[in-house]
This record gives C-alpha cells, structure tokens and sequence, in this order.
C-alpha cells in the first residue's frame, strides 16, 4: 500500500468515525419513564416500595404508622408511606433544602403566623392554612403544608413540606 493510499484509507476512516459518532450524539435516545412524585391516594409506585428497607415505617399521625420509603425523585428526597393493605400513599414529606415551591418557599425560611388559633398541631409541628403552596412536578402541580417549627410568638421556621390524608388543617 502507498503512502497516499494508506492517508486516504486514514482520513476515510476519521471521517466516518466522526460522522458515527455525531449520529450517536443527536440520535434520539430511548428515555427511561420518567419518575415523578407520586400523589396522595394512588397506588404506591413500585420504584417507592422498592426502596423500603426491611420492615421500615413511619409516624405519619399521632400513634399512627404506615410503610414507609425514602426516595430520591428530581434530585430531592422524599419520604412516602402508604396503606399497608390498599398499597395507597397516605403521607409525602420532604425535608431537602433543594425542595423550592411555586412562590420560592423553602426549607429553613422564616415566616410569621397571622393568626396562630388558626394554626393547627400535626405531630411534632405546626401546619398554617396560609403557609400552603403549589409544587409543580413532571406530574403537574401539587398543593403542600408548609411543615413548621415555632421560634417565637408569631414567627416560625420551614421545617418541610408535607402532603398527608391524615392532616385536616383548621380554616
């Protein structure tokens, strides 16, 4: 083989490797089902009950556990329970300081009580009919208390958000 064959032979091969490889590049690409945050009352999906370790379960009302899981979904975790018997999702909570709601509420931020009576005790937290909020989501949009922890008379701090069949806030 000459030199000129032998760089012709080169380029043609650097040529389609590169032609390969921007075909691989803008191809479209078969996409995993996206994973989204599931709603109260649907069946718990199988991602959430594969990442239940053992026999885990969680507070999710006062003297009241359900299985439980914590899952990463978007690059945030959440813990999710369900009903031990109709496999539904009863409680959503998330703790992530990534967690960022519609009107940029979030974990750690402060807020104050317009009116505390109002307030309603759940577990070990306060949940304040003003302080809820829209969460959008591969699913669409979801509506979530703004789990909080009081520092003062009227001022409280954002301890997460939660989403729960058990929680019948005050109005």
């Amino acid at each position: 083989m000459t030199t000129s064959n032998a760089n012709t032979t080169l380029v043609t091969v650097l040529w389609m490797s590169s032609i390969v490889a921007f075909a691989a590049q803008t191809a479209p690409r078969a996409r995993v089902r996206d994973i989204h945050v599931p709603d109260v009352g649907v069946q718990a999906p199988q991602f959430v009950l594969k990442a239940r370790r053992g026999v885990q379960k969680c507070l999710t009302d006062f003297a009241h556990k359900d299985p439980c899981a914590v899952v990463s979904i978007e690059g945030q975790r959440y813990t999710v329970a369900w009903d031990a018997k109709s496999g539904l999702i009863t409680y959503i909570l998330t703790t992530d300081l990534h967690f960022l709601t519609d009107s940029e509420l979030s974990v750690g931020g402060m807020c104050r009580l317009s009116d505390p009576l109002k307030a309603t005790q759940y577990m070990d937290w306060i949940i304040a009919p003003e302080w809820i909020d829209t969460a959008r989501n591969i699913s669409g949009e979801a509506k979530w208390y703004a789990v909080l922890e009081k520092t003062g008379r009227d001022y409280t701090r954002i301890k997460g958000f939660v989403q729960s069949q058990y929680l019948k806030p005050k109005q």
